[in-house]
């Protein structure tokens, strides 16, 4: 992407869990894929697509993305319109 090594992560959630229960398994799933990108030395691009309620509860997971991370977080049900975006960081 724009030149660089890049990892995709998608996370689809379908929300069966609790709100809490969804935001601690996105925030280590991203954790895990920060750790991977910054031993690899590549960028991320971490996406959830998810229904309404489970964008909502997630958005609050993610603070200090790091500059070479983008985060997208999208409705499941919208095949190829990602818009709803929380951090793009391309430094």
């Amino acid at each position: 992407l724009h030149g660089y090594e890049t990892l995709f992560w998608l996370e689809v959630e379908t929300g069966h869990q609790s709100r809490e229960q969804i935001r601690a398994k996105i925030r280590r799933r991203f954790r895990e894929a920060a750790v991977y990108v910054h031993k690899q030395k590549v960028r991320l691009v971490f996406c959830v697509l998810a229904p309404h309620w489970v964008r909502e509860a997630v958005s609050t997971t993610f603070s200090n993305i790091a500059a070479d991370t983008a985060v997208v977080i999208g409705d499941w049900k919208s095949f190829g319109d990602l818009r709803w975006q929380v951090s793009v960081r391309w430094d």
